[in-house]
This record gives C-alpha cells, sequence and structure tokens, in this order.
C-alpha cells in the first residue's frame, strides 16, 4: 500500500497535499521520536543570512550537543542550534549570553510557538530535505539511536 491508498495523501493535478488522517499519523510517528512539535520555516533570518528549516521541541534532553549539531549538519544542513529555554527566554547551552530574540529574531519566535520541551532543535540550511533530515539525526541522537 502507498500513502494515497492509506489514506494519508490526496494526489490532486499539482501534487500531493497531506489529509488530516495523514497529519494525525505524522505527529503520532515525530512523537515516537521524542519530537513534540515542528515547525516549517521558510527564508527565516539569522546573523544575517535568510534560510530555509525547520524548529522543533523535543520531550527529551540532548547528552552530547556537539555530536547532535554535527549530526545535523551532516545531513545537509547549514547549521543547527540545539537551544533551551529559561522561563520564556531560549539559549544555546553552550553560549548562554547569546541571545536569540536579539542575533536571531525569527528562529525565536518559531520557537515560542513550539509546544513545550526540554530541549529545542533549529536546523537551518538551503533545501528543507536536509533541514529535516538533520532533524530526524538529531532526535535518534536523544533518543539513543545513532542518528
Amino acid at each position: 500500500m502507498d500513502l494515497k491508498d492509506l489514506g494519508l495523501i490526496e494526489v490532486k493535478r499539482g501534487g500531493a497535499i497531506i489529509t488530516e488522517r495523514g497529519k494525525r499519523w505524522l505527529k503520532e510517528v515525530l512523537r515516537a521520536h521524542g519530537i513534540l512539535g515542528v515547525r516549517l520555516l521558510d527564508d527565516v533570518e539569522a546573523w544575517g543570512f535568510k534560510y530555509k528549516g525547520v524548529a522543533a521541541s523535543l520531550d527529551r534532553g540532548i547528552p552530547h550537543v556537539i555530536a547532535a549539531r554535527d549530526a545535523a549538519v551532516r545531513s545537509g544542513a547549514a547549521m543547527a542550534l540545539i537551544v533551551k529555554k529559561s522561563g520564556a527566554r531560549f539559549y544555546l547551552p553552550l553560549v548562554e549570553d547569546h541571545d536569540l530574540k536579539v542575533e536571531a529574531p525569527g528562529v525565536h519566535k518559531a520557537l515560542e510557538g513550539l509546544p513545550e520541551g526540554t530541549f529545542y532543535i533549529v536546523v537551518l540550511g538551503s533545501h528543507l530535505y536536509s533541514c529535516v533530515k538533520g532533524l530526524l539525526s538529531v532526535a535518534a541522537l536523544a533518543k539513543g539511536g545513532e542518528g
């Protein structure tokens, strides 16, 4: 069976769209990988450049921040930010003095709309595919997988 036969997508003349059933299924699959919420980013500005990307909240910690960042970049992303939250402030664990609201307001805004998580990940690059692949690699590392 394919995605259409399962009722997860509807094929249209110009392509395919995800159905409500497909959205529920995708949410369950992501949740099984520790991903609480995801937001796709299109032309988000960060440090003077525009990127495509993905921001997500995770239900678990990321024990090896550098390894997680490297896994996302190996997937083809330009950069990955492993983010924590304190109150209403999002920060980078290894460089706590960087204020994302000032330095990357588009990234900060994307994080604000996500479900409350233990950690947050933002993967930025020129292609959405490599960013999503990088997110899944980080989620696998956080879960204890290979990435």
